[in-house]
């Protein structure tokens, strides 16, 4: 009875030692004959055994297509000792072997999968031949190629690359031309694009296309040619579509594709490309691809001040990149940001003092500098904050590092508004616009000058603040339509409401300085902008299609039309004191103005939506308003928010508490609506409207028509 149960258990054991010794589970070998070709799913770690039978001095070809697995090729000869071992391509592409047996028998093949193997592949070998001295300079040449790769030998891949030009074998040529250039990129990036253009000239493999076209958009990327490297990326996209097993290059891809997209203000589209990449990474598992999407996405959710879907974004990126083992400062510096604008600047300054305790390059040192000061304004702690500021721009200086320099400055100036010191305030923010405009980021232009016309208002230059506020909206209106959907265009303007609370508020601090002037009618048509904006961006999320119906054609000539605006007054803020931007900008208002004049005369619900005209002050009396209707307007704002009383005879305004306050008051008797009315309710109630109405309440009587914010 013990005998019989220990044979099993022993059994078991020496399985197990058995399984523990292999690199993979081996499946049975298998015959592979010439001419055939054999397709079978992989695993991690998967070994498949092939053997043939072949004659000495033959000639012969094996391919191994490969779609999701990485496989490893180790040739076998008959007596088990290992010839050749190939893992030239990834887990999209071919393994090619040649060889020339030297003893007829059965040859081994054994195909390894790599640990992420997910997907397939097909073997084939081709008709042995007899060989000719052209066969052995291949098999020569092959091994070349191979052993050149692993060594990282240029010489060896030149030598390499002149046979195949010899015997012209495209591609393999085109192999040994992409080792070459991936070598020489790093100090020859010119030499380097020029191979890799070579290689799209001779190769007609969709893999070895999408691999040139990838590795080009890096290269014209560099040379900050963001056009050129979207062309390339997008080439690129379009040899991995539909092909199977090139789900994480498609991955990769989108990754890029929304990289360049974000350098060119698309921000729509990168973050679809974004959301698509991610949408492959949870099909399959691409932790390091997920990751650099998740980074990239929580930037322009940074941007667009969304700041929980940020923080949300880095922390599974943080997490993905401290399990892959990989460098994980950037996303930590970039959560930092968000940590100070979500409150929690003791976790800011935890993280960003574990940064700066590793060992990073200048340009990501600066970084976490820069955001060290930041979250130590945020806290009081402005002697430190300025010691952290000088360490980042003498970093962001030594390493030629224009933006760096000038993002300093812009925080230099957030930290003496915060103090209160205009001056020092107004005197960095101009350091730091004239050094946007020189870069060209009218974005940061549009921040700079808002700085510069709040250290005006505090040195009480009420006149230059709305001079430079005035500039800062027009930039910001004018980049509204630079997002090519609609989508964006709302989330960019909701996400910039800060610029028109300033200048609502400045306009209604110089009315009560100059009563009666009409800044009260300016701040109300102001609110009926910054309202306008509102209202688009609650149509966009009711999920309305605006452009159903429009012609395809009239929408793709608005967005080149609005392109080439762009970029003209973009050129224009570089270099603003030349008249020659004036001919070209006219020219394209005015082919601008053509075209939407067609779409209103055609599609007159489209153009009304998505180029909203506000009403002023004098229309809203004129038109809207009759002797027994009165208009009231709220803005709320950080400070303090605003009410604007309406008659067909004048407007009042009225000062309110800061938005925070409001919205609480909102929300608690919303809270409360749903049950029965008790007489706590009530009491909010009437505290609710005293706070809004208050003010104007003598005045009230008669039909109202009321219009909140955002509506």
């Amino acid at each position: 009875m013990k005998a019989c149960l220990f044979r099993p258990l022993k059994t078991i054991l020496l399985a197990l030692l058995f399984l523990q010794a292999q690199p993979g589970l081996a499946s049975p070998v298998k015959d592979l004959a010439p001419g055939h070709e054999l397709r079978c799913g992989m695993t991690p770690g998967q070994v498949d055994s092939y053997r043939t039978l072949l004659d000495a001095g033959t000639f012969v070809r094996l391919d191994v297509e490969q779609r999701g697995s990485d496989v490893q090729v180790i040739l076998k000869d008959p007596s088990g000792r290992t010839l050749k071992t190939v893992d030239i391509s990834g887990e999209v592409g071919k393994e090619r072997v040649f060889w020339i047996p030297e003893t007829p028998g059965h040859y081994v093949l054994e195909l390894i999968a790599g640990s992420r193997s997910q997907g397939c592949y097909t073997v084939s070998l081709a008709e042995p031949r007899e060989a000719t001295e052209s066969d052995r300079l291949r098999v020569a040449a092959a091994d070349l190629t191979v052993t050149s790769r692993e060594k990282d030998s240029i010489e060896g891949l030149l030598e390499a690359l002149s046979l195949w030009r010899r015997l012209d074998e495209p591609w393999w040529e085109a192999e040994t031309l992409g080792a070459l250039s991936e070598l020489l990129a790093p100090k020859e990036p010119d030499r380097s694009a020029r191979l890799l253009e070579r290689y799209l000239e001779i190769s007609s493999d969709p893999v070895q296309r999408g691999y040139a076209r990838y590795s080009l958009s890096f290269y014209y990327s560099d040379q900050e040619r963001w056009k050129e490297a979207l062309e390339q990326l997008e080439s690129a996209q379009e040899q991995w579509a539909g092909m199977t097993g090139a789900e994480q290059w498609r991955a990769r891809t989108l990754t890029q594709l929304g990289l360049m997209n974000e350098y060119l203000g698309h921000y729509g589209t990168a973050l679809d490309s974004y959301s698509e990449a991610l949408g492959l990474c949870g099909e399959r598992d691409f932790p390091i691809i997920k990751a650099a999407a998740l980074h990239n996405r929580a930037r322009i959710r940074i941007f667009l001040r969304q700041w929980d879907d940020a923080h949300r974004d880095l922390e599974e990126s943080i997490a993905l990149k401290r399990a892959a083992e990989r460098p994980l400062q950037r996303s930590q510096v970039l959560k930092s940001y968000v940590d100070v604008q979500r409150g929690d600047h003791g976790e800011a300054i935890r993280l960003l003092q574990e940064v700066l305790d590793t060992r990073l390059d200048p340009v990501d040192q600066a970084s976490a500098w820069i955001a060290l000061g930041h979250a130590e304004v945020e806290v009081g702690e402005s002697q430190s904050a300025e010691k952290s500021y000088q360490r980042a721009y003498s970093l962001y200086e030594g390493s030629g590092d224009g933006f760096g320099v000038a993002a300093v400055d812009y925080r230099i100036g957030r930290m003496h508004l915060r103090s209160g010191n205009g001056k020092g305030a107004l005197t960095s923010f101009e350091a730091a616009l004239r050094k946007f405009r020189d870069l060209g980021d009218l974005n940061a232009q549009a921040e700079s000058l808002l700085g510069c016309a709040q250290g005006l208002r505090i040195l009480h230059n009420l006149e230059a603040s709305r001079s430079k506020a005035e500039e800062a909206l027009g930039i910001v209106e004018k980049l509204r339509a630079a997002p090519e959907d609609i989508r964006l265009r709302s989330l960019f303007l909701s996400s910039r409401q800060h610029f028109f609370d300033f200048y609502i508020d400045l306009l209604m601090e110089m009315d009560k300085e100059n009563p009666g002037a009409g800044f009260d009618e300016e701040a109300l048509e102001a609110s009926e902008r910054a309202r306008a904006s509102s209202l688009l961006e609650t149509i966009e999320q009711s999920g309305a299609n605006l452009s159903d119906g429009v012609e395809p054609g009239l929408v793709a000539q608005e967005k080149q039309a609005m392109e080439k605006y762009l970029q003209i007054l973009q050129d224009s803020f570089q270099k603003p004191y030349l008249k020659a931007w004036q001919g070209p900008l006219l020219k394209v208002q005015q082919d601008l103005a053509s075209i939407r004049a067609r779409i209103r005369k055609r599609h007159p619900v489209y153009a009304a939506l998505t180029s909203i005209k506000t009403v002023t002050a004098t229309e809203i009396r004129e038109r809207i308003l009759d002797q027994d209707t009165a208009l009231l307007e709220i803005h709320l704002g950080d400070e303090r928010s605003h009410l604007w009383y309406v008659t067909v005879d004048e407007v009042r305004a009225f000062e309110l508490p800061p938005r925070v306050t409001v919205e609480e008051a909102a929300r608690s008797v919303h809270e409360r609506l749903p049950s029965p009315y008790v007489e706590k309710t009530e009491l909010e109630l009437a505290r609710l409207s005293e706070m809004i109405l208050g003010p104007a309440s003598r005045r009230i009587s008669g039909r109202l028509s009321h219009a909140p914010p955002g509506e």
